[in-house]
């Protein structure tokens, strides 16, 4: 007997195949990851496959003063988005191409959500392919979705948590909230903030228990589930870390609470505490946090709707303002924004912000899609020369135009790099290849080097590495010689503290010029031999 399809079954696989032939042509163009978190996951799938476990062969940072390299991996960063890869490795060996499949597959799986979100909240199918193909499109995220970092894992892990949340809400089955809190979980294991979706999860069933008046049982068995799967989940992690460390969870990440510059996220022996951040000053605490306001405005309404997007989607999500089902979504939005901009300020503004956001690109897409809808309906009934469907379908032609065009443009200037601000995106950190044969030349291939992106170096050198601390030259050889750093590299881009250094305007008897190496850009990369104490 032949298996019959419907047509929603054929659209979501031809949408499947739309999507994820966009993310390979893609990641064609992409040679390597391209900056420091998407090496470091990397790295870290690396040393899984080769059996050597969770351990990191660069310090990258120095929240908690690490001792030694090696050291345990994920002290900052979380560890699931290494083990996606992880089993590529296994099976197909080692290479960025073969890093990048479960990412092209991830980000692909994404259009599936938003599809669904779409069509269980409008009915509508052209409504919801609309939205699953926009996700396609989708700014400034195109090319990170099939680079090594944890936007593709996040966004399907986060929205899945959301709207399977949703779908309790709605129907009152306890099974829906025991899946959320699954992917709370695997959100969490993804990114330290993923947390804020149990959150979000906890509080719409608590809003949704005394708004609709529910059964106090109901509500209890919906947060039981939740979090008993949650910590299921975080459960192996938590042991792992405990074995490794002697704590749960690492809480080095939380210091940068209290940072009064994103590039103190790099400082040597500082204590980065309350105290230190009330003597700032009120005013310039103040101003950070403004700062931040207005940057999380930028990014919601540049990064995550396009530009374009932002009235469509107020009017879809006020159409859909007494929807229980997008209840965690609005309730993550909140907590989101107001955790990266009022609290982690400076992460939240560098790259925290439009890392979680990534979660919410579906319901997102899901309101622009309903936004034109209800724009449509509203213009076919002031001009009796529009027809809704037609109008509908030229206009969603339109949209997708326009998302392709931002799309490309953004991808194309990654790729290509910007003249005097970044180097195309094949051509970053090459120049290591170099540095790496030079210390293998002089026998000195076993490291660690100081260098300034730490994750990068050992991805194309192999070499141990200790990221250079944003401090005065006084501090960062006091930091070589802790780890053992016989040669200092610097580059154009380097702590401003080491200007002098860099420029040759400063003499100390612990340094010595061994070579000058010229980068890509033709800015040159000195080599520095450290004394080490005796």
């Amino acid at each position: 007997m032949a298996l019959k399809w419907s047509k929603t079954n054929w659209l979501i696989v031809c949408l499947f195949f739309f999507v994820l032939a966009v993310r390979v042509v893609t990641a064609l163009f992409l040679r390597q990851p391209g900056y420091m978190d998407a090496y470091y996951y990397s790295n870290l799938a690396e040393n899984l496959q080769r059996g050597n476990g969770f351990i990191d062969y660069v310090i990258w940072n120095f929240l908690d003063m690490p001792r030694a390299l090696p050291q345990p991996a994920c002290l900052y960063w979380m560890p699931l988005t290494a083990c996606v890869i992880y089993p590529f490795y296994r099976l197909f060996g080692v290479s960025f191409p073969v890093a990048q499949l479960p990412f092209i597959v991830l980000s692909t799986v994404l259009a599936w959500v938003t599809y669904r979100i779409s069509n269980e909240l409008s009915g509508r199918r052209d409504q919801a392919l609309l939205a699953g193909v926009l996700i396609a499109f989708s700014g400034f995220y195109t090319v990170f979705w099939v680079t090594t970092d944890s936007f593709a894992p996040f966004a399907v892990a986060g929205s899945l948590a959301m709207y399977t949340a949703g779908r309790g809400l709605k129907s009152g089955r306890p099974g829906w909230f025991a899946l959320s809190g699954g992917f709370a979980g695997l959100a969490h294991l993804t990114r330290a903030d993923g947390v804020l979706l149990l959150v979000a999860v906890c509080v719409a069933v608590l809003a949704w228990g005394y708004t609709y008046r529910q059964q106090w049982r109901q509500v209890l068995v919906a947060l039981v589930l939740s979090v008993v799967v949650y910590a299921a989940v975080m459960t192996p992690w938590i042991v792992h870390n405990w074995q490794a460390t002697g704590s749960p969870l690492r809480q080095s990440g939380l210091q940068t609470l209290f940072l009064r510059d994103y590039d103190e996220l790099y400082s040597y022996g500082r204590e980065l505490t309350l105290s230190y951040y009330l003597a700032w000053g009120w005013r310039a605490i103040l101003g950070s946090k403004l700062q931040a306001v207005w940057f999380g405005v930028q990014n919601l309404v540049a990064v995550n709707l396009m530009i374009f997007l932002m009235p469509l989607t107020i009017w879809g999500l006020w159409t859909w303002r007494k929807r229980i089902e997008l209840l965690p979504f609005a309730i993550y939005a909140v907590l989101l924004y107001l955790t990266m901009t009022l609290l982690f300020t400076f992460p939240g503004m560098r790259g925290g912000l439009f890392h979680s956001s990534a979660a919410l690109l579906p319901g997102f897409l899901a309101a622009s899609a309903c936004g034109l809808r209800r724009f449509v309906q509203f213009m076919a009934k002031h001009r009796a020369t529009w027809n809704e469907a037609s109008a509908f379908k030229f206009f969603s032609v339109a949209l997708v135009c326009l998302a392709f065009g931002l799309s490309a443009f953004l991808y194309l200037r990654s790729v290509l790099g910007q003249r005097e601000v970044t180097l195309p995106w094949r051509s970053r950190n090459l120049i290591y290849h170099e540095v790496g044969a030079w210390l293998q030349g002089k026998g000195r291939d076993e490291g660690p080097v100081m260098v300034n992106d730490a994750p990068a170096f050992y991805y194309f050198t192999h070499i141990p590495a200790v990221s250079i601390p944003n401090e005065n030259l006084e501090v960062v050889i006091e930091a070589a010689q802790r780890y053992g750093v016989e040669y200092l590299i610097l580059e154009a881009d380097h702590p401003s503290p080491l200007q002098a250094v860099y420029e040759g305007r400063y003499d100390d008897p612990r340094l010595e010029m061994q070579t000058t190496l010229t980068g890509p850009s033709g800015a040159a990369v000195e080599i520095w031999f450290v004394e080490q104490q005796p």
